[in-house]
């Protein structure tokens, strides 16, 4: 019981030297609940900066490059010979009748 008495008053004495700031930061360090309550405010502050950044604007960038080993070539000639087949009229302002 004695010992009890003396290890009391030894603790009593050790956290009576302590400052409020040194207290806090013991119990902060050591104690359980304590964490466990500042990992539940982390989680929600990121939960909470997770959410607004869902409302921020994104930008993506895409690219891509293709090398081809050998020049691509198009005929053409086709092309060419149906739209020489097509008649186009073309008037100038001066072949026209604006007359009526």
């Amino acid at each position: 019981m004695k010992l009890f008495i003396i290890l009391g008053l030894l603790k009593l004495s050790l956290y009576a030297s302590m400052s409020i700031q040194e207290a806090w930061n013991s119990i902060q360090t050591k104690s359980e609940g304590m964490k466990a309550s500042n990992a539940d405010v982390t989680r929600a502050e990121l939960k909470k900066s997770s959410a607004e950044s869902m409302y921020l604007p994104s930008v993506s960038l895409v690219g891509s490059y293709t090398h081809l080993s050998e020049p691509i070539n198009i005929d053409t000639s086709e092309l060419s010979d149906f739209m020489a087949s097509l008649t186009i009229p073309i008037a100038f302002p001066s072949q026209m009748n604006l007359s009526e």
